[in-house]
């Protein structure tokens, strides 16, 4: 891990006074870091970042990153973040233990069935969503079927909030707005974890009991008005106080990991840990000829493992696993980072995906 300015160079104590501290952990190219976030360095106490950095809308706090802003120094902080997919996150469990993989891959119908009974955006849901939105299930090491939900709110009610600070910009109230704006995103936040949980339900409903492990959302705020600063968590997820293992996904069809955090997540990270291993292209770049659905049989799929999809479906061609990094790679860099360590009485725990949902 290492600390960097904008430009790469040292900083004087004058420059050191209005510039960000840059704790960076992404392992990537320090130009494609400063090129992300550079942006942010004027305006920040300080910015993490992850191996899953990648940009969202010009302009705002970029995905895979932790930004700490002081509430004096930049009053209208929330014009970096607008709605930025707030409440996303994901939630894991286990099915019972009587629900074997062979019988899992053999009941197609079931599968269908919870695809089928997920609801439009206008819905109250259980709603999955869209871009890279899913409900995975894999096989950890001792044969039991874990599940991933992967979602946010109802609606895309993160969208509100974005509209939120459009109209509070708009009438120059966006430091006096921050309450309102606090106000709706706690809503937004408990949607979204309400669906995550009416999507286990279903899942339940349908395959017998779960044993829930947990629920992290990645796009939250962290605010102590206390102590002057507020800290934006966009594609990361704030762990304080947090002491299980923690889940590790990449792309559809691709290997996830349990692990623990390393020794340099606390206050170096901002507390923070990537939400997934991130995409080599971000969405809006991927070349038109290559946008589209592709039938999954005709997929590369890795490890040679076929993956299980709802009947007459297509898959999104930008959530191929070759959209995003290779999870061996982004595993080797959160080692060297300190943002994952091995314990003896429990090592780091693969799980094949063997079936996906996802729009």
């Amino acid at each position: 891990m290492a600390e960097k300015d904008s430009e790469n160079q040292p900083l004087n104590e004058a420059e050191n006074k209005t510039r960000a501290r840059l704790a960076d952990f992404s392992g990537l190219d320090p130009g494609l870091v400063l090129k992300e976030v550079g942006f942010l360095i004027p305006v920040a106490n300080q910015i993490v970042v992850f191996p899953d950095l990648g940009p969202t809308e010009p302009g705002m706090v970029p995905t895979g990153s932790v930004t700490e802003f002081d509430l004096t120094k930049c009053p209208e902080w929330l014009r970096f973040v607008g709605g930025a997919d707030m409440g996303c996150g994901m939630s894991f469990a286990l099915l019972d233990c009587s629900v074997t993989e062979k019988d899992f891959v053999a009941d197609q119908k079931t599968l269908d069935h919870l695809h089928g009974s997920l609801q439009p955006s206008d819905s109250t849901g259980p709603y999955l969503g869209k871009g890279n939105h899913f409900i995975d299930f894999a096989v950890n090491g001792q044969g039991r079927i874990a599940v991933v939900v992967h979602t946010g709110s109802p609606g895309d009610q993160h969208q509100e909030l974005g509209q939120l600070v459009l109209k509070l910009t708009h009438t120059g109230k966006l430091a006096a707005g921050v309450n309102e704006y606090l106000t709706k995103y706690q809503e937004v936040i408990n949607s979204a974890e309400e669906n995550r949980r009416k999507i286990l339900a279903l899942i339940a409903k349908l395959y017998g009991k779960l044993e829930a492990v947990s629920d992290l959302p990645h796009n939250t705020l962290d605010l102590e008005a206390n102590k002057g600063f507020v800290r934006v968590y966009k594609g990361s997820i704030n762990i304080q106080g947090y002491q299980e293992r923690l889940l590790l996904p990449s792309s559809m069809g691709q290997p996830m990991i349990l692990y623990y955090p390393g020794v340099a997540v606390g206050e170096s990270s901002l507390w923070g840990v990537p939400h997934g291993t991130g995409r080599k292209m971000a969405r809006g770049k991927v070349p038109k000829q290559e946008v589209g659905r592709v039938n999954p049989l005709t997929v590369n799929w890795p490890r040679g493992r076929h993956l299980m999809t709802p009947s007459n479906s297509l898959l999104p061609a930008t959530e191929l696993p070759d959209c995003y990094r290779p999870l061996e790679a982004v595993e080797k860099i959160m080692e060297e980072n300190g943002l994952l360590e091995f314990k003896k009485e429990n090592e780091l725990e693969y799980l094949d995906v063997i079936a996906y949902i996802g729009h």
